[in-house]
C-alpha cells in the first residue's frame, strides 16, 4: 500500500455503485479496505447501495462513508471530492468504475444519447481527476485508476456514442498521466473481450464475473510507483 504521508489511513474515492459496475466496485472497495485504505463511495442513482457498501466495509472495522448527488442535478466533482474530504480526509487515490451504456448507433444517434454517455464516462471522471488534483494535500502522490470497456480494443457499432466516450476515457487517462505528473499517476484498467465487464445496454452482474482479478490489479497499480498512463488488459486470452 503506497505511504500517505499525513496519515497512516490514506483515501480512496470510488465510482461506479450501480448496475454491472456494482461488483466491480464493491470488489475494490472492500479489498481496498481490508487492505488498511479508508473507502468513500459515490453513488449517483444508487444512494441505498452506496450506503450499504459503506456499511458493509465499516463491519470489518475499516472506515467507510457515502456520499451522493443530488437527484437530478449534475454530477458535481469538487463537491463530491470535498464532501470526502470532510467526512473522512482528502482522497488520494480515485476509482473510476461506472459501467452504464446507452445503446445507440449511426442510425439511432440523439443528443440526449451522446451527452448521457460523454457525461457519465468522459467528463465526470475527468472533473473528479481534476477536483481529486486541486485538493491533494501536500506531499502527497495520488492515484486515478479508470476501470474502462473492451470497446477500447474493439469497436461495436450499437453502442456509438458509449464506445466513443470510453475510447475518450482511455486518450484523457493518457494525458492526464502526462498534465498531473508528478503528483498525480493515472492509469486505466480494460476489460476484455472475453465478455468480462461488457456493456450490453444495463449489464447483468453475471456479465463481471472476475472482481477480484480487477482488485488485485487495481493494487498491482497502487503497489507499482513508477507506473503512469498504462493500459492493463484482463482476461483469460479469449479473443
Amino acid at each position: 500500500m503506497p505511504s500517505s504521508g499525513s496519515s497512516s489511513r490514506p483515501t480512496v474515492l470510488i465510482t461506479g455503485i450501480t448496475g454491472a459496475a456494482r461488483c466491480v466496485a464493491r470488489a475494490v472497495a472492500l479489498d481496498l479496505g481490508r487492505a488498511g485504505w479508508q473507502v468513500c463511495v459515490h453513488g449517483s442513482r444508487s444512494v441505498e447501495e452506496a450506503l450499504q457498501l459503506a456499511a458493509d466495509i465499516r463491519s470489518f472495522g475499516a472506515p467507510a462513508v457515502a456520499v451522493a448527488d443530488d437527484p437530478g442535478s449534475p454530477v458535481d466533482a469538487a463537491r463530491i471530492v470535498a464532501q470526502c474530504r470532510e467526512t473522512l480526509g482528502a482522497p488520494v487515490c480515485l476509482v473510476n468504475a461506472t459501467c452504464e451504456a446507452h445503446a445507440d448507433s449511426v442510425a439511432t444517434l440523439t443528443g440526449e444519447s451522446w451527452a448521457a454517455n460523454f457525461d457519465i464516462h468522459l467528463k465526470v471522471p475527468v472533473f473528479l481527476a481534476r477536483a481529486m488534483f486541486l485538493d491533494l494535500p501536500e506531499g502527497e502522490i495520488g492515484n486515478v485508476i479508470n476501470i474502462i470497456d473492451r470497446r477500447v480494443r474493439g469497436q461495436r457499432s450499437e453502442f456509438l456514442s458509449y464506445t466513443l466516450a470510453q475510447d475518450g476515457l482511455w486518450a484523457a487517462t493518457q494525458a492526464l498521466a502526462v498534465a498531473l505528473a508528478p503528483r498525480v499517476r493515472v492509469n486505466a484498467i480494460a476489460l476484455s473481450p472475453d465478455g468480462t465487464g461488457a456493456a450490453t445496454g444495463a449489464p447483468a452482474d453475471d456479465a463481471v464475473p472476475m472482481p477480484g482479478a480487477i482488485a488485485e490489479a487495481v493494487r498491482f497499480i497502487l503497489e507499482a510507483p513508477s507506473l503512469t498512463g498504462q493500459l492493463i488488459a484482463l482476461g483469460r486470452g479469449e479473443g
